[in-house]
This record gives C-alpha cells, structure tokens and sequence, in this order.
C-alpha cells in the first residue's frame, strides 16, 4: 500500500516541481521558444509516464474446474463460474516512468543550452561590437567640443593675421578625419541590430554544458530502454467462485517476476551508440557545436590581435604624450598649431585603445580566457 500511495503522489507531481532551477512560463529571463520547448517535453514525457506510474485496475470473468454439492448428497465435477476484481502494479513500470519523466527535462536542459549557444553566435559578437563602439563614441563626443575650439581659434588667427591658411586647412582635414569617426562610429552602432538576450556564461562553458545535456540525454534513453528487460508485477483483489460449495477466503494476490537475458548484452551497445552519437555530433559542421566553437575561435583570434594592437598603441600614446608635454613648455605661435595637432593625434589613439580595450575584455571574457 505505501509503495502504491507513493507512485500516486509522484505521478501527481509536476515534472518541473521535481527540479528547482527548471524553467518555467513565470520565469522572465528564459526564452519563450524555451519557456514553450520545455513545457512540452515535461508535458509529453508526464503523460506517457502517467500511465505506466499508477495501478491498473483488473477485472475477469470466465469458468474454472472444481466440484459442486449434489442435493447435499455427493460432490460432483462441474464448471463453475468465477469473477476476479483487483489492482495490478509494476514495479518496474514505476522506474521506466520516473526515467521518462527525467528524460523530458534532461531534453529541455539541452534545448536551453542550444537556445543560449545559438543566442552567442547570432547576437554575442555584435554584442562585443556594441560595447567597443560605445567606448569608441564616448572619447570622441568628450573629444569634439574642445577639437572645435581649437578650429575656432585658428580660424580668428588667421583673420588677425597670426596663422596662415595653410595651418587652418590643415587642421580643418584633423579635425574632419575625427568627426568622420565619430559619425562613422555613430552609424555602426545604428547599424547594430537590438542586443539578444545576453548570456552570463563564457562559451566554453556552454560548450562543455551542451555536451554534458547531450550525455545526459543519451544515458536516459538507454535506461529507458533497460527498463522493458525486467517486470516486477503485483497483483491483487477479489476473488470469488460462484458457487454454494465455495467456501475460501475471496482475496488473491500474485507477485511474477520477469527478466530478459538481453539486458546483460544491451548496454554494449547504448554504450557504442553513445560514443558514435558524440562523434557524429563533433563532426556535423552545421551542428551548433561546430558553430560555437567557430565562434570560440573567432574571439580568441581577434582577442590575440587586440593585444598586439593595444601594445602598438601604448607606444604611440606614450611617444605622442611626451612630445605633447614638451610642446606645451613651448609658448609661441607656431608650437601652438603643432600642439593642436598632437593633441588631435592623441585623441585618436585613445578612441581607438578605448574601443580595443573593451573589445578585448567582452571577448576574452565570452571566449571563457582568464
């Protein structure tokens, strides 16, 4: 009776009440293609494992060989009618359907890494770009103001006679070059489609978390189909022999084991579908794996690039810092323009490691790189 009150009470329990990090539809963060995906695989997997978790119920009716009383005088052989009335439980129906019910999350589990690995190589990379530009934009909007300033001044030089046209022309192609790059930085951040849901987790994780569903998932269909080697069935209720000589007591109850010697030889080969199932998913090229690790490549490489650009960089800061400094020690005309124009050179340098710098942290972080 406690094993029969137990399977009631889990067959009753929703599948995403077993777990307490599943996703649900109240769940804000979870997608809703995942929100959707895993509601039906619980659901589907709760109605095939309903059935086989709760009792059946039994019924018979037929004849059956015994002896009968003859006007109280003799005992007589005679077919003699009998009903039969109970419960049947399998005890092994029990594991296949708590197996299947895992089995439905163990699938929404992988789906939610699928649906977050596809998010990274559709929106991840933009998302780096986002942020480099946005870095980018804010020294060059800092930048402008002042760069206009200094255009101005010129401009008043040369009508008073202290700079020449041609130091204005010069310093009117800088200060263009840098609003060019920053309407062109604006543009490409217009460009940029909205930001996907991020993810928090670095792709090497999700790599290796997708493997892991995927393995999972494959460990449960096999014991899923381990479970049908064996039956554990018990059996039970009313009995009655419709007869005025019958006088037992009107219950019976069976317990049949059943065991299949294919059990023992199954397992080799859940053991090498797995392995063939891992190999042909890293080797599908339009798997999302594959893609991912695509994509894992990508931000390593450009991770490896920023950093030799960054070095470049620093050296050019630092020798265009010194001689900005040495020129400003400097108080004539015409140290003045060449100030400018350092100043502009600089400005510059720093848009760029700017928009390296947070290049380089987003991807290294994404790409799982201390």
């Amino acid at each position: 009776m406690n094993l029969l009150f137990l399977s009631l009470v889990i067959a009753a329990t929703p599948v995403t009440a077993l777990r307490a990090d599943a996703p649900t539809g109240d769940t804000p963060s979870v997608p809703t293609d995942v929100r959707a995906f895993c509601e039906y695989a619980n659901a589907n997997a709760a109605s095939e494992s309903l059935r086989l978790m709760l009792p059946e119920l039994i019924g018979a009716f037929g004849w059956t060989h015994g002896t009968e009383q003859l006007d109280g005088v003799g005992l007589a052989d005679a077919l003699l009618p009998i009903a039969r009335i109970g419960m049947a439980y399998d005890v092994a129906q029990l594991s296949r359907g708590l197996a299947i019910r895992r089995l439905g999350q163990a699938q929404c589990d992988r789906y939610l890494v699928d649906s977050a690995l596809r998010t990274f190589t559709d929106h991840q990379a933009r998302a780096v770009a986002r942020r480099a530009l946005e870095a980018r934009q804010g020294v060059l909007e800092e930048a402008l103001p002042h760069a206009a300033e200094l255009l101005q001044s010129v401009r008043e030089a040369v009508l008073s006679g202290a700079a020449t046209v041609a130091e204005l022309s010069a310093l009117e192609l800088r200060v263009d070059g840098l609003r060019t790059l920053a309407d062109r930085t604006r543009r490409d951040l217009a460009a940029l489609p909205q930001p996907g849901p991020a993810s928090s987790r670095p792709l090497a994780e999700l790599v290796a978390s997708r493997q892991q569903t995927e393995s999972r998932v494959v460990e449960l269909e096999g014991a899923v189909r381990q479970s049908r080697a064996w039956r554990l069935s018990l059996r039970g209720g009313y009995e009655k022999v419709l007869s005025q000589s019958d006088t037992r007591i009107p219950l019976f109850g069976v317990v049949m084991v059943t065991f299949n010697p294919a059990f023992l030889l199954q397992r080799a080969d859940d053991e090498r579908a797995a392995r063939a199932r891992t190999e042909w998913l890293s080797a599908d090229l339009d798997g999302v794996e594959e893609r991912a690790r695509q994509a894992q490549r990508e931000l390593t490489a450009g991770a490896d690039a920023d950093r030799r650009r960054l070095a470049e960089l620093a050296v050019v800061t630092e020798d265009l810092g010194i001689r900005l400094r040495d020129a400003e020690a400097i108080k004539t005309e015409r140290i003045q323009r060449y100030r400018d124009h350092l100043w502009l050179d600089l400005v510059q340098a720093r848009a760029e490691t700017a928009y390296l710098r947070a290049h380089l942290e987003d991807a290294s972080s994404l790409a799982g790189e201390p």
